[in-house]
């Protein structure tokens, strides 16, 4: 990302919300319930706040609806910490630093 943003290279998060991973994460849950959002806004807002392109995927309306209402707030720099803190170096989907 580092990279990327010192080139002027737009960076996309692919699968921002981890396939579901974080979504009950105790962390993301108690930011969640600060906010009064659903973990999923919280995680979306987060990638939009460091500055990357975020697209969800789903296919059920209620969900793109709620995808869509992360512009009404703005995560803390204690949220923004700690929910960066989460991090743990997984991956749910291909991992491009092992193609060859």
């Amino acid at each position: 990302m580092e990279y990327c943003q010192k080139d002027g290279i737009v960076f996309e998060g692919y699968s921002p919300l981890a396939k579901g991973h974080v979504l009950s994460d105790p962390v993301v849950q108690q930011i969640a319930k600060k906010h009064g959002r659903t973990a999923a806004q919280i995680c979306i807002r987060w990638s939009i706040q460091n500055g990357v392109v975020t697209i969800p995927k789903s296919i059920k309306k209620n969900r793109i609806q709620e995808n869509c209402q992360v512009f009404g707030f703005q995560l803390d720099e204690e949220d923004m910490v700690a929910l960066g803190n989460l991090h743990d170096g997984r991956h749910v989907t291909w991992d491009p630093t092992n193609v060859e």
